[in-house]
């Protein structure tokens, strides 16, 4: 049924395929058969749709996420995905997702310790179409070949003309609170349930829009770290003079607030390339 489904094969075509074949004969099914699998199909959490003013999402990504998953566990595709520690070896998960685990900080932002059991989920976004509108597609990482479109859940559609900050916040109003509750809920794995670690996916431009950054045109483009453009010579004398939020010598990689607040104060040194001190406001050290 699911690979007629995929297909798009109508009724009369089935029959068709049906009459060639035997039919009953050789243990087809009859088309009103086909129709009530249909309707089952229809009714799964995966193809229940709300329609409001922003546009047109899924009515519970849980229950979707749980019916996938629950999928590939009874038809034995479940893939293990691993979390590898600073020597790249895979970090051992003993732990399981609790109910006082689902107010920790970690679980809650989609990073659970890296111990913990977990599910990996994507929510990305993507723009385009005529007329154009923006897609999120919500899907599984521990299954073989996770970016298939049919290993996907649609999850959301809403007519867009361009994906800017007032746009995303109407179309994440609906559906940041299900990811909310997917993540404090998690997911049952075998009848264990295990926490969720989400993983943002799309374009560089979606992304920086959801994440608020500038874009990939501005001073310091990279959204893991605070590296900049290529300085001109008038800004490399700046950055000797005042410094910058990295250290340029060393890892290019986001430091903690307790040293930028260092580096910050009047008169400190911080860790320039001159090593040397220098005076003046927050902002003119940055």
């Amino acid at each position: 049924m699911g690979l007629l489904e995929v297909a798009g094969l109508s009724h009369p075509g089935f029959a068709l395929i049906r009459r060639v074949f035997g039919g009953s004969r050789v243990g087809m099914a009859s088309v009103a058969k086909l129709r009530q699998a249909r309707k089952r199909l229809a009714a799964m959490p995966a193809n229940q749709i709300k329609v409001d003013s922003a546009g047109a999402h899924i009515a519970s990504l849980s229950l979707a996420l749980q019916e996938r998953v629950s999928a590939l566990c009874e038809s034995g595709r479940f893939v293990e995905r691993q979390v590898y520690d600073e020597n790249y070896r895979p970090v051992t998960k003993t732990i399981i997702l609790m109910e006082a685990d689902a107010s920790e900080p970690g679980v809650q932002s989609g990073r659970p310790p890296p111990n913990m059991n977990n599910v990996h989920v994507t929510v990305g976004l993507d723009k385009g179409g005529k007329p154009a509108s923006v897609k999120i597609v919500v899907g599984i990482i521990n299954q073989a070949r996770p970016n298939n479109p049919n290993n996907s859940i649609l999850s959301a559609v809403y007519p867009c003309e361009k994906d800017q900050y007032d746009d995303l916040d109407s179309m994440l109003k609906t559906l940041a609170p299900q990811i909310t509750a997917l993540l404090a809920g998690g997911l049952l794995v075998d009848g264990a349930k295990r926490a969720v670690r989400l993983f943002l996916t799309g374009d560089y431009a979606a992304l920086c829009t959801v994440l608020g950054h500038k874009g990939p045109s501005a001073t310091m483009p990279c959204l893991n770290c605070l590296s900049t453009w290529s300085p001109s010579r008038k800004h490399s004398a700046l950055e000797a003079k005042y410094m910058t939020l990295q250290d340029v010598a060393g890892p290019r990689t986001l430091r903690s607030s307790t040293q930028f607040a260092s580096g910050a104060r009047v008169g400190h040194s911080g860790s320039g390339n001159d090593g040397s001190g220098s005076s003046g406001t927050p902002s003119e050290r940055q």
